[in-house]
């Protein structure tokens, strides 16, 4: 049978980069706790897995810059090397390269040009306190202390499905000898069965052999952390066989091991590292098989729908057990294929504390860096598309935000800055909320800019939050120079823009000399809305239902038409701009009396305006279907979804409905 190798590539590599984010993570946190050795653990044990399984895959380049890395680290468990400023920067410098020498295999891309340079540092640090070479280790090591010396007889027997997972049994031997001095190595066939017996999908070879060694066993055991549970691996601590008759050794042997292996011993080589911690296991789904079923469910419950509304028209309003039971079995699993693609957002917050180490080292600035709320979860597609405005904005929050701490201390404040990143749910929606303590927005810069552009005019009254959303526009900056990290005045009105392609939106705002607050909320997940239907003529749209305020029928007193021909309606001493939806949709049939028709009064963020519609028909849960997808980008058109009576009706964009009231 020919075993198609990259389904298993694929899956290394995406192991590979989770591995790599981990110790990303496990860096960071380290530089503020260098004593934590639990960190440096996970570091070296990320370090570890990416090694053995890319020997595996013949990801050479991957495994020899893994093992120089992984020398280090091991030195830095033992205590032999500190964690300093200098080591972690270089420890990141080496988790850089490592991405982009994955990036390579995976994707081709070209080879990081700074590997030879990293890994002359990591020799260099790993060179230097307590480095002994190869020769003068040797010496030091035969006169060691013998008393620090553990002796483990050691055995390894491969299962029938080890060699189906592409595990090379010699390179956990060989890595076991890095450990260590193995001795007595010997290659076991006791248990080989007569030919006709033998199964040829099977392995009956297994290696017994005794290990001298410093390290702990728990590092003996990360070893073998891949194999599976069948496969036989077991630790017996025993002490070193004095030169005496072969049968008393033996004897001897036996019972210090029995004695010794009775709490930690004998034990499959699994992660859950032997300490009887629960396991829980996670499978990889390929992310188009995931889309495929939840758009199939979503299908389901279209169709539930229909059997709903047309159960409805024959039994006068009866409602049926059965279909009442099938519905909420549909909705319910719904919501559990969804919350399948949710993810935390701690990845993309992770990057954002990266950014800020080395940009503020770089621009020889001090910053706290907080998060609050990581482990809120998100739809994975707008995770993934988040990043970069997120990241824009954060740099901006870096080079223009927080001042320099001569700059802040002649300010009266405290010399080292702030920023805070939170997440947090809220009315369906998630927000992302990006503060800093800095210096804050110059309001008369900005304006003057915007009226040097053509933006505003000069004379056009603005408030201090209509100033700041200004930023928004393409080319506006208020850079005092151009920097390799800021100031083009590109960046802004793209964040704008790719968040609202995610039905979100940003908003920004700005106080002199204290700081800036940018909050960005999104939905949970692009598949389903709860959404208030309502009719105009003929046709049914659909309102996001997060966005509706209110609706009401207005008195005549209560509308007035402005200079421009815009009509406004008066809400609780609140002026509110009408949008005539029969006109942007081209509409004959519909109601153009807002006095006839119904008010529908939507918010994004601080504005408001109002919809005339004909009725409103009533709340339902809408299957997002993509309208670029199968059609084309509609202006005030977010998509589409299929009523329950088979009809399409259309979802309104508020973001960009907005737009037609400036």
């Amino acid at each position: 049978m020919k075993v198609d190798m990259r389904q298993f590539l694929e899956s290394f590599f995406d192991e590979a980069s989770e591995h790599i984010e981990n110790m990303e993570a496990a860096l960071l946190q380290l530089e503020s706790t260098p004593d934590d050795t639990e960190l440096l653990n996970t570091i070296f044990r990320a370090a570890h897995s990416i090694k053995g399984a890319s020997s595996t895959f013949g990801v050479q380049g991957v495994g020899e810059f893994t093992h120089v890395l992984e020398s280090l680290l091991d030195r830095m468990r033992d205590g032999e090397i500190q964690v300093t400023s200098e080591t972690t920067e270089v420890l990141l410098a080496s988790v850089d390269v490592l991405s982009g020498l994955l990036s390579a295999a995976r994707d081709g891309t070209p080879e990081p040009t700074n590997t030879a340079e990293v890994i002359a540092r990591l020799e260099e640090i790993n060179g230097g306190k307590g480095a002994e070479s190869a020769s003068e280790q040797s010496t030091v090591n035969e006169t060691t202390d013998e008393s620090s010396c553990k002796y483990y007889a050691v055995k390894f027997r491969p299962s029938v499905h080890f060699f189906h997972l592409g595990l090379d049994p010699l390179l956990l031997l060989r890595d076991l000898e890095e450990c260590g001095e193995v001795s007595e190595l010997e290659l076991d066939v006791s248990e080989l069965p007569s030919i006709s017996e033998m199964d040829p999908e099977s392995s009956y070879l297994g290696w017994t052999l005794n290990l001298e060694t410093e390290r702990d066993e728990s590092v003996l055991r990360d070893v073998f952390m891949f194999v599976d549970d069948e496969t036989t691996v077991e630790f017996k601590v025993v002490e070193k066989a004095p030169e005496i008759p072969e049968a008393s050794a033996s004897s001897e042997s036996e019972a210090t091991s029995s004695d010794a292996a009775a709490g930690k011993s004998d034990a499959k080589a699994s992660p859950a590292k032997a300490s009887g911690a629960p396991q829980r296991e996670s499978v990889r789904v390929n992310g188009e098989r995931l889309d495929s079923m939840i758009n199939q469910i979503g299908e389901l419950v279209i169709g539930i729908s229909m059997v709903e509304q047309e159960w409805a028209s024959v039994s006068g309003g009866t409602d049926s057990p059965a279909i009442v039971q099938l519905s909420k079995i549909v909705r319910d699993l719904q919501e559990q294929s969804l919350s399948l693609r949710m993810v935390p957002v701690a990845a993309t917050f992770q990057k954002m504390a990266r950014i800020v180490r080395d940009l503020s080292n770089r621009l020889g600035k001090k910053i706290n860096f907080e998060v609050s709320g990581e482990e809120t979860e998100l739809d994975k597609t707008v995770v993934d598309q988040i990043g970069d405005p997120l990241i824009h904005m954060i740099r901006n929050s870096v080079d223009h935000g927080i001042e320099t701490p001569d700059e802040r201390l002649a300010a009266g404040k405290p010399a080292e800055g702030h920023i805070l990143v939170r997440a947090y749910h809220q009315g369906g929606n998630i927000y992302i909320e990006l503060k800093d303590d800095g210096k804050g927005m110059d309001l008369n810069r900005i304006r003057q800019k915007a009226i040097d552009r053509g933006i505003v005019s000069p004379d056009e009254k603005l408030s201090s939050q209509e100033i700041c959303e200004l930023v928004f526009h393409a080319g506006l900056s208020t850079a005092e120079k151009v920097t390799d990290v800021s100031g083009r005045g590109v960046g802004m009105d793209v964040v704008r823009r790719n968040i609202e392609a995610l039905k979100g939106s940003v908003t920004l705002n700005s106080e002199p000399g204290k700081g800036t607050v940018v909050t960005v909320r999104l939905p949970l997940t692009l598949a389903i809305l709860d959404g208030l239907l309502i009719s105009l003529g003929s046709e049914v749209y659909v309102i996001p239902l997060l966005s509706v305020v209110e609706s009401f029928r207005p008195r005549r007193s209560e509308i007035k038409r402005l200079a421009n021909n815009m009509d406004v309606v008066q809400v609780r001493g609140e002026v509110v701009p009408i949008l005539q939806l029969h006109s942007i949709l081209n509409l004959t049939e519909a109601q153009t009396d807002p006095c006839q028709g119904l008010l529908v009064i939507v918010e994004d963020h601080d504005t408001k305006f109002a919809l005339l519609v004909d009725d409103l028909i009533g709340q339902q849960q809408a299957v997002i279907k993509n309208l670029e997808a199968n059609f084309r980008k509609v202006e005030g058109i977010a998509g589409a979804t299929i009523l329950g009576d088979g009809r399409v009706a259309l979802i309104l964009d508020i973001v960009s409905l907005k737009s037609l009231t400036a």
